[in-house]
Formats: C-alpha cells, structure tokens, sequence
C-alpha cells in the first residue's frame, strides 16, 4: 500500500510541533494576517479552478469541490471569529468600571 501521496496533505509531526512553536511567539496579528491571506489564496484558486472548469481547460471537478470546500470552512472560521470577537468588544462595553 503506497501512501506517499497522503504524506503531501497531512503534515508530520515536526511540522506541527514547529507551526505551534512558531504561533507561540507571533503577534497575534501576524497570524490573522496569515490566515486571511491563506483564505485569499484558496479564494483564489477556487476561482482559477472555476474558470478552468467553465472553459473546458481542465476537467477535474473533485478539485473544484475541495478547492471550495476549503474555501467555505475557511470563511466560516472567519465569520465565527469576527462574532466572537465583536460579543467580547460588546461584554467589555457592558462591564461598569
């Protein structure tokens, strides 16, 4: 049983251990500014992937519907991040000093 290509989509331990290493020490901005960009790109490459689809160019319709479904999650989290931080903003606001 050959699993080099499920190697390419999890990542291994080390890279995880290092990823968390790495948002340990980072401004929290940075890692919004990071995951908005990544959210961008598969935006992007939804797009690219639609348009290779409604051209003819490419017929690979399984890579659509990854492509967009990590798109959807990706905004999804975004969403559910900004309501958290805006109940938190409006709990601060609540608070009497």
């Amino acid at each position: 049983m050959d699993i080099s290509a499920i190697k390419g989509i999890m990542p291994s331990t080390s890279e995880i251990i290092s990823r968390k290493t790495e948002a340990a020490g980072a401004d929290f901005g940075d890692i919004l500014e990071k995951s908005l960009s990544q959210i961008d790109e598969n935006i992007a490459e939804v797009n690219g992937s639609i348009e290779g689809l409604l051209s003819g160019s490419s017929e690979d319709f399984h890579e659509f519907l990854i492509a967009s479904e990590k798109a959807s999650v990706g905004l999804q989290l975004t969403m559910q991040m900004r309501n958290k931080v805006v109940d938190a903003y409006k709990e601060i606001m609540r608070m009497q000093v």
